[in-house]
């Protein structure tokens, strides 16, 4: 990344190693939150003053969300770590959970 530090982000060097994200600039991804905030504000307005209530507004697509859409894991749920797991890792031998209590 040294090769690209101080190149324009749009030169074909930037493009080709950075790819689509070059291409925006910090200027560029707060113009879209300001839209997508506008927006938002929009909907709840409109929804707060409308008999059926419009439908949800979509963000601005940003390059690097598009990139993200890309799963390699199917799992619906990620693995979650038990707490004698955190304990050990915390440095400490184990924990002590308390029973889950059911409310209902």
């Amino acid at each position: 990344m040294v090769l690209t530090a101080h190149l324009p982000r749009e030169s074909s060097l930037v493009s080709a190693v950075v790819g689509e994200p070059a291409d925006w600039s910090v200027t560029d991804h707060l113009l879209a939150h300001a839209v997508d905030g506008i927006n938002h504000v929009l909907y709840a307005y409109i929804s707060a003053h409308a008999k059926h209530p419009p439908r949800a507004p979509q963000p601005v697509p940003r390059p690097v969300q598009r990139s993200r859409q890309v799963s390699v894991n199917n799992d619906p749920k990620p693995p979650q770590s038990t707490p004698n797991e955190v304990a050990a890792f915390f440095g400490k031998s184990s924990i002590h959970v308390a029973p889950e209590v059911s409310h209902g």
